[in-house]
């Protein structure tokens, strides 16, 4: 009896849940004017108009980014791109002092036997920048190790030919990069990719390392310690002490950061960052003889510049003897922070059809192109209010033009996604983008995350890509049934995701500014895909692919 009761109370349950569903099915379609009646409902699927055109970026905001490119590389479809980098240098913090004591304390009283010039002489200066990396394992997932069981690693995010053989300068910056505009200095500086001024190559003057052997390592950089010739059974050289990750190095001059800084210890130059910025304006960093493609994608963030030294120490006894040693070791660095710029150079790009319909369209980032989407002729929208339509799905799938992307002599990079936003308002995330957490916390590739929403490469049996897809459901609910603007859509190469923060770029010959994503300036891929154009055949067209229900009639 007691098990017939509950028997009794989930049927009771579920008999409440579903009178709930189909409540609210119907108050999805309240504006019916049929109280009491549960309408029947048809789904199907229907293709709409949609515009695609073509955006060239003349010129795009470098200033602010997280990954930054140096070196080269040319490609059949969009010529070739060559890019630098600028940055301004930064104290660790205001007023260093080297060796023990400041300089005010080592000349404060020369009657004490330890305010001695402690004689701060440089040994070394290099430059580190690492690369990204990802850790290797084996078919197993076991990490992979090396000869010192140190984790072995592949270099991320570098395109051409890896064991090229190039020169590799650093040069001082004579110019000074503020951090307002001009002329009223009231707004965040902009700097530009291909402005043609400044061109910072003509505001260098020393060079302060130049290796025209440079080469690529893969390997990490690992450091032992010094052996004790007090343990005899022991040699400490064999151990480990450090290990860094794979990264650019270069040696620097040592007298230039001798005199510059070193020797300024003290200095009211050092009293801040600003002040030291205007003492010490930046380094320029660049690539030459680079006779293949090969372009580096950098975080600078992680950049550094490492400058050694020892300095003299004295020490006093019990008879009052005064030794000194001026083998004692230290160092200072420096970070590549505040004003970092990319500058870029571009020769062969396509003359790009900008029709609003147009046949072809071309994604490239950096200083490329970008395409505008509008979806819909005048009537559609309103034909589904009218007929009280419910978006079930909506998707934009991007057919992949493969003519002149097979075969190419110098091959395309091409993007692993593409990205859909609100270009009319700030270039913001689509609400679909927004609302799909998919793969955010799950996933330990960005790349997968979003992943309903989308935009991700797909490729055939042969490794080509072929399509991107890209779904916009909740977006083009809220046009139908909250009266949402039509807005038009921007559409652009990026890699992560999760990155959607937005810079300036430069359009119409460089009068107009727009706002565009950050991951499409930082990413050097691009393709070609297939427009709106009535000439291209139905099945490669982009047109708006829309599940829906609606009240049958």
């Amino acid at each position: 009896m007691i098990k017939n009761s509950k028997t009794c109370m989930r049927a009771l349950a579920l008999g409440i849940m579903l009178l709930g569903i189909l409540t609210s099915c119907e108050k999805d379609f309240s504006n019916l004017d049929l109280p009491g009646v549960s309408p029947n409902f048809d789904t199907d699927v229907a293709y709409f108009k949609t515009f695609a055109k073509n955006v060239k970026l003349n010129s795009v905001q470098t200033n602010g980014l997280t990954t930054y490119q140096l070196g080269k590389y040319t490609s059949d479809v969009y010529g070739e791109e060559e890019s630098y980098i600028v940055s301004q240098l930064a104290l660790p913090a205001a007023n260093p002092s080297f060796g023990l004591y400041s300089q005010e304390r080592e000349v404060a009283d020369d009657t004490l036997y330890y305010t001695i010039d402690e004689e701060e002489t440089v040994t070394r200066v290099y430059l580190d920048i690492p690369y990204f990396t990802s850790a290797t394992v084996d078919e197993d997932g076991n990490p992979v190790l090396d000869g010192f069981d140190v984790q072995t690693y592949e270099l991320d995010s570098i395109y051409g030919n890896q064991d090229l053989t190039f020169g590799l300068r650093v040069e001082k910056l004579d110019y000074y990069l503020g951090d307002y505009q001009e002329p009223d200095f009231t707004e965040a500086a902009k700097y530009f990719s291909s402005d043609p001024t400044p061109n910072f190559l003509n505001y260098t003057s020393d060079i302060l390392g130049d290796d025209d052997t440079f080469e690529i390592n893969d390997g990490t950089l690992i450091t032992f310690d010094e052996d004790d010739p007090e343990t005899e059974d022991v040699d400490e050289s064999e151990d480990v002490a450090e290990v860094l990750l794979p990264r650019i190095r270069i040696d620097l001059d040592t007298q230039f950061f001798q005199e510059m800084i070193i020797d300024q210890e003290g200095s009211s130059s050092f009293s801040s960052n600003a002040n030291f910025r205007e003492y010490l304006r930046g380094i320029v960093i660049s690539t030459y003889n680079l006779n293949e493609n090969l372009l580096m994608l950098l975080d600078i963030s992680q950049a550094n510049i490492t400058i050694e030294y020892t300095y003299t120490t004295a020490t006093e006894d019990e008879d009052g003897v005064i030794e000194y040693d001026d083998t004692n070791e230290s160092s200072f660095t420096l970070g590549l922070s505040g004003n970092v710029i990319q500058k870029t150079t571009t020769n062969g790009f396509p003359v790009l059809d900008t029709s609003e319909d147009a046949e072809l369209v071309y994604l490239k980032g950096t200083e490329g192109s970008m395409a505008e989407i509008t979806l819909f002729e005048p009537d559609d929208i309103q034909m589904m209010r009218d007929e009280n339509w419910l978006i079930n799905e909506a998707n934009l799938t991007f057919y992949v033009d493969r003519t002149d992307l097979d075969g190419a002599a110098n091959e395309l990079i091409e993007p692993n996604r593409i990205y859909l936003f609100n270009k009319d308002e700030e270039s913001t995330p689509l609400i679909d983008y927004l609302i799909d957490s998919n793969g955010s916390t799950t996933s330990g590739n960005v790349f997968y995350n979003r992943f309903v929403h989308g935009g991700i490469i797909e490729k055939n049996d042969d490794g080509d890509a072929i399509q991107y897809k890209i779904r916009l459901t909740e977006h083009l609910n809220n046009i139908v049934r909250h009266d949402s603007l039509n807005v038009t859509l921007g559409l652009v190469v990026l890699s992560d995701i999760t990155n959607v923060a937005t810079g300036a770029a430069k359009v119409n010959a460089g009068a107009e500014e727009i706002i565009i994503p950050n991951g499409s300036t930082t990413n050097p891929s691009g393709t070609i895909l297939y427009g709106s154009s009535a000439t291209v055949p139905e099945d490669r067209r982009l047109r708006l692919e829309v599940f829906y229900t609606k009240p049958s009639n």
